[in-house]
């Protein structure tokens, strides 16, 4: 058995599978989906199946890719909410495989937009599927408030987890211009727009560090002079704890955590943190019903 992260067919190893399975993600954007229905075709053996899952509203697409890409439709079935396709490429791979995979290709982006808060200014790609892909949103302008308070500061190693689309990675490189950006996610498609956003916006590529894991302790216990991040929808309490810990370990002595949540998860976090001996609320900023926490080692 081999485990390994993959984004989309980008990554796979293997070429010559006899069954792919995929739940097709709702929110992907028409040509991501259109993508993953059709790329399988070259990580196939010949007479190889694909069978996919997806929400009810995207049947029609997926029967109009497979017809489009001579795909034979083996099996289809509706339920209330998702439709199954069982389907297989009658002509084998051919000879018309994309040179550069679909990340290279801008299969993922969504928009490219200008940003402007206040004094800080940059361009940035979106991608489907990625929270913030047609504005920036209250959190992240929240943490765009707490950099701009850290401008005369010159921190040598900054850590961003849950970076999203990147507006936070570019912000802490314009206004910050640290000597190392650490991105931590356990999205793979995230991290790889942050990176590439940093890039585009002129942070070298020998700056950045990527670590695609579950929680945001680096491996190898460096310290890092800014911690910044939010917590995802979905975290329970205890999630929230743990990040929260992990932020704090890797921390240096006076150092900051910069943290956007939605104001109840703030006040929650809030009492935790009073109750414990490792960090203190330096200060908190609301908006628009989400927080900034503002923390330090005690």
């Amino acid at each position: 058995v081999q485990i390994y992260a993959s984004l989309g067919y980008d990554d796979v190893i293997a070429r010559d599978f006899d069954l792919i399975v995929s739940n097709i993600p709702g929110k992907a954007g028409a040509s991501v989906i259109s993508s993953l229905l059709q790329n399988a075709r070259y990580f196939l053996r010949p007479g190889g199946l694909v069978a996919v899952v997806v929400v009810a509203p995207l049947e029609a697409l997926v029967v109009e890719t497979l017809n489009a890409a001579d795909a034979d439709i083996v099996f289809h079935e509706a339920r209330p909410q998702h439709v199954i396709f069982h389907y297989r490429f009658s002509g084998g791979p051919g000879q018309d495989r994309p040179e550069r995979n679909a990340f290279d290709r801008d299969v993922y982006l969504q928009e490219n937009l200008a940003i402007s808060f206040r004094d800080v200014e940059f361009s940035l790609q979106t991608a489907w599927g990625l929270p913030e892909a047609e504005s920036i949103g209250p959190q992240s302008r929240l943490l765009m408030t707490g950099l701009l308070a850290l401008e005369a500061t010159h921190p040598e190693r900054v850590v961003l987890f849950n970076a999203g689309q990147g507006y936070m990675p570019v912000a802490a490189w314009t206004l910050l211009a640290p000597d190392e950006i650490v991105l931590v996610d356990r999205d793979l498609l995230s991290l790889r727009y942050s990176h590439r956003n940093l890039v585009h916006n002129e942070c070298p590529g020998q700056n950045i560090t990527l670590l695609h894991q579950a929680g945001i302790l680096p491996p190898n216990g460096e310290l890092a002079d800014l911690v910044i991040g939010t917590l995802r929808e979905d975290d329970t309490q205890p999630i929230a704890l743990l990040t929260l810990k992990q932020a704090a370990q890797q921390l240096a002595p006076n150092g900051t955590i910069l943290l956007a949540v939605s104001s109840t998860a703030a006040t929650r976090l809030t009492k935790q943190i009073q109750s414990e001996k490792s960090l203190q609320i330096k200060d908190r900023k609301r908006s628009k019903g989400s927080s900034l926490l503002i923390l330090g080692l005690k």
